[in-house]
């Protein structure tokens, strides 16, 4: 991971991940088969965000896109390979040195409306992807009430 910061108030930060590994599944004649990767992971994970602070620090812009690379799903001897994406998310959220007590945010998450699927694994043994939810919208407020007495 790193972050770097390049303008007052304001940070870049990301990081990249990477699986590798292999599987042995039983074919329909009760022999292992080896499988040279593992199915339903994508092997590389990319996060970039940007983070900027305004409005003399009573504002925070936070933009952050996860880049997930095409995997393979197997389901009940089928395998599909299942490209790459790109998701998008903004928020937009109060500081403490606007309201003391009171936080409102504003997000939006998969800004593109990407249509795509997350590696999932279900208890039965069956890999098979979940679909990640549309774009959607959410407007938060969180109170924080006071905890003990001021000095």
């Amino acid at each position: 991971m790193f972050r770097a910061h390049f303008m007052q108030n304001s940070n870049v930060f990301g990081s990249y991940g990477f699986v590798d590994g292999y599987e042995e599944l039983e074919n329909e004649v009760g022999t292992k088969e080896k499988i040279d990767k593992l199915t339903v992971t994508a092997n590389h994970h990319f996060k970039i965000g940007l983070n900027i602070s305004f409005w003399q620090n009573k504002l925070n812009l936070y933009i952050h896109n996860v880049y997930i690379h095409d995997f393979e799903k197997i389901f009940i001897d089928t395998y599909d390979k299942h490209p790459g994406y790109n998701l998008l998310d903004f928020n937009l959220m109060t500081s403490p040195n606007l309201f003391k007590n009171i936080n409102f945010a504003f997000q939006v998450k998969n800004v593109f409306d990407t249509k795509t699927y997350d590696p999932q694994f279900w208890p039965q043994s069956y890999n098979a992807p979940s679909p990640i939810p549309r774009r959607s919208f959410n407007i938060n407020i969180r109170y924080r009430f006071k905890q003990g007495t001021e000095t």
